[in-house]
């Protein structure tokens, strides 16, 4: 039996991350009680443009994210996103990634807010055998809270692998629900 440490040691960092925000968001809120509503579930979807070196066709892509928000003006998350496309040379490829995330929004006060996002993760490619590369990204986007419960946002990301020095674009459209009683 082997252990994949690679694969353990970013979920447990991942994990110890969000408990760490958490516990600044109590803080953070010492006025009032914290409750679940801080816990938010997100489905996303949208269209990656892959680096021209992959060999692999632009297509659309689909994600995932459990995350936190700590107040209005942040919120960190787990995301996992994969999509199928098919190379240039006639293979299909299989493309996921796993990464933690962090958004900072801008005009807080109101329901339309502009933010930047960043985050680190590992980018995941299979075809014959299976390839990985530690990955940043960086992103701007628009959060639109539509009820307490509900929002969507929209974005751009950038990402760039540190081994291959592959960089893919992406645009997303997500659908958020919060628990418990949503934003107040």
């Amino acid at each position: 039996m082997s252990i994949n440490f690679r694969t353990c040691s970013f979920a447990s960092a991942a994990a110890a991350f969000l408990l760490l925000l958490l516990l600044l968001s109590c803080n953070t809120r010492a006025e009032q009680p914290v409750d679940y509503s801080v816990i938010f579930i997100s489905a996303s979807y949208g269209y990656t443009a892959y680096d021209s070196d992959r060999n692999i066709k632009d297509d659309s892509i689909r994600g995932a994210a459990l995350g936190l928000h700590i107040g209005r003006r942040w919120s960190a998350s787990l995301f996992y996103s994969r999509a199928d496309p098919s190379s240039t040379v006639g293979e299909d490829y299989r493309y996921e990634n796993y990464y933690t995330q962090g958004k900072y929004y801008f005009l807080v006060e109101t329901n339309l807010r502009p933010y930047v996002v960043f985050g680190i993760g590992e980018v995941m490619i299979e075809k014959q055998s299976v390839s990985s590369d530690t990955a940043v990204h960086s992103g701007v986007g628009v959060h639109w809270a539509l009820s307490p419960k509900w929002a969507v946002q929209f974005d751009y990301r950038y990402f760039y692998e540190k081994k291959n020095s592959h960089t893919d674009q992406s645009v997303m459209s997500t659908l958020v629900y919060r628990f418990g009683d949503g934003e107040r």
